[in-house]
């Protein structure tokens, strides 16, 4: 994967992380790991989930987000 460089505004994007966290019994403990960026200009949304770490599965939606908002801005 070839990362692209696209530095985002903190207003222009909301990450959330999922699932989200249950009020009680088996799953209480358990940390979200998938995350969701939503860009609020374009509604444009990237989605990752495939490593075990937060933060690699945001990398990795906010290089898919910027790889999308680039493809928007050639067309």
């Amino acid at each position: 994967m070839d990362p692209v460089m696209y530095r985002f505004d903190a207003l222009d994007i909301v990450v959330t992380g999922y699932p989200e966290p249950k009020n009680g019994g088996m799953t209480t403990g358990i940390v979200p790991r998938g995350i969701k960026v939503l860009h609020k200009a374009t509604g444009l949304v990237a989605v990752c989930d495939k490593h075990r770490h937060q933060h690699l599965n945001r990398d990795e939606a906010l290089s898919e987000l910027a790889k999308a908002l680039d493809k928007l801005k050639v067309q």
